[in-house]
């Protein structure tokens, strides 16, 4: 049972684009969210060559206030380590890892014969136990094993760290990306084995059989998110993951990225289309240091009036839902936001953490007030925030680029803030009607969970001088 739950994991109202690449959407698809993984995803723990599991192109959002919802990215993480067969490659980035489970998993990959390359934020990395803790526990079985002795060079599993960003000085390594060269069937290994002369006097033994190979499930995986590998993502935290399979262009990209990644290559701002999905406008990462903000070049081709087939009675709906807002570049955006409210969009953002002039320039009924909401929750009522925002999402609908009839998604790991700009960040800016309309859908839905109240403040039964954003990762 368990095992049937994990390869059939529910997939919500299945658009043709997201599982073929074709651009024919009917109008009842149209209508509907593209295929979209939830919550009956279970793990089966260790690597199963007979029944691996089965990634498709689509989004993934995780509820924290529904328990069946709460690992649904974890689990397609897991998933996709524990279905990678030997000889394959998995290549990961991730600001935080702190989930023990998935240390196994990656360690089990990697013995296994899996190619398995992580970079992590360094800082973090050093907050950790040097003896006990993550970073050290999968520096131990990634790199001290004698596994990698036998393997090329460009092979070895390993995980590093970045002290600043990866691809440039100041920053951090913050992009949470994940690539998996195969799941299921079988890989010729690199350096095959010589053969081992039988001794002086004995019988030559009967060569081996040799493995029939079977075929993958999917080849040339990636997965960018909002997301971190650790509880805090489940469990206190929305977040999205967007997962594009079969495209070797795209998956290239990344690849190429993650060499300059660990190479310590400084690197700006730099885009790739897909050979498969049409609708992929852009794979982008960052930095992007002495360019135009890529948020702004979006939100400069907003016209707010003259939708067609798209937005809401023929203005233009810009919804944003962030983690956060602050420095001069949030404000940039937010005044951006502002002055497409008072030309006729209709706007939403929902947040985190915002500076507060920035707060009050968008809800000021100076021209027009921006509708905002602050989804920040004492859930237990200890004094600290514990239930959060952390996507990094925004949606177009309406009259965009020259389009009347546009539906466009920009999301990943990327907060609206100074130091994002500097970073390592990555993500996926999308033009389809049927992710934008599940991408839409679900801001309006953590917008009304939001308060339009700001509170900066403790909640009234925090202890005296107790900071109650102490738990709260805003990376």
């Amino acid at each position: 049972m368990r095992t049937t739950m994990r390869h059939t994991a529910l997939w919500l109202a299945a658009v043709a684009v997201a599982a073929t690449g074709s651009l024919s959407v009917t109008a009842a698809q149209a209508a509907a969210p593209p295929a979209t993984t939830v919550a009956a995803g279970i793990v089966v723990p260790g690597y199963s060559p007979t029944a691996p599991y089965t990634p498709r192109t689509g989004v993934i959002i995780n509820d924290p206030q529904i328990r069946d919802r709460q690992r649904v990215i974890m689990n397609h993480i897991v998933n996709l380590y524990d279905s990678a067969p030997p000889n394959s490659r998995i290549r990961m980035s991730d600001w935080n890892i702190a989930y023990s489970p998935f240390v196994s998993t990656a360690i089990a990959a990697h013995r296994r014969g899996v190619s398995v390359q992580i970079m992590m934020s360094a800082g973090v990395a050093a907050r950790q136990d040097p003896r006990t803790g993550d970073y050290a526990t999968l520096k131990r079985g990634l790199e001290q094993d004698g596994r990698n002795a036998s393997r090329p060079a460009a092979l070895r599993s390993f995980i590093r760290t970045c002290v600043d960003a990866c691809r440039g000085a100041g920053g951090i390594n913050h992009a949470k990306f994940l690539t998996v060269s195969q799941t299921g069937g079988t890989v010729a290994s690199p350096t095959p084995a010589p053969p081992v002369p039988a001794p002086t006097g004995t019988p030559t033994p009967a060569p081996a059989p040799t493995p029939v190979p079977t075929s993958p499930t999917a080849r040339n995986i990636v997965m960018i998110s909002s997301a971190n590998v650790t509880k805090v993502a489940m469990f206190n935290q929305w977040n999205d993951a967007f997962t594009l399979v079969g495209d070797a262009k795209v998956y290239g990209f990344y690849e190429r990225t993650f060499g300059e990644m660990v190479a310590g290559t400084r690197g700006n701002y730099s885009t790739s289309t897909s050979a498969n999905f049409p609708w992929l406008l852009a794979a982008w990462f960052n930095p992007f240091r002495d360019r135009p903000d890529p948020i702004m070049v979006m939100l400069n081709k907003v016209r707010c009036t003259g939708a067609v087939g798209a937005g809401s009675r023929g203005r233009t709906v810009v919804r944003l839902a962030h983690t956060v807002l602050t420095g001069d570049r949030g404000m940039t955006v937010a005044k951006k936001v502002k002055s497409l409210n008072r030309a006729g969009c209709i706007t939403k953002v929902v947040f985190t953490l915002m500076d507060r002039k920035i707060r009050n320039m968008l809800y000021s009924t100076t021209g027009t007030r921006v509708p905002i909401r602050q989804l920040v929750r004492d859930r237990d009522r200890d004094g600290f925030y514990d239930l959060y925002l952390h996507t990094k999402t925004l949606t177009i609908s309406g009259n965009w680029g020259g389009d009347r009839g546009a539906h466009v998604v920009r999301t990943g790991s990327e907060n609206i803030s100074a130091k994002s700009a500097v970073s390592d960040e990555t993500g996926f800016d999308v033009k389809h009607v049927g992710y934008e309309t599940l991408y839409s859908r679900w801001i309006d839905s953590v917008f009304a969970k939001g308060t339009t109240s700001y509170t900066p403040r403790a909640p009234s039964d925090a202890r005296v001088g107790a900071d109650p954003w102490r738990d709260v990762q805003l990376d």
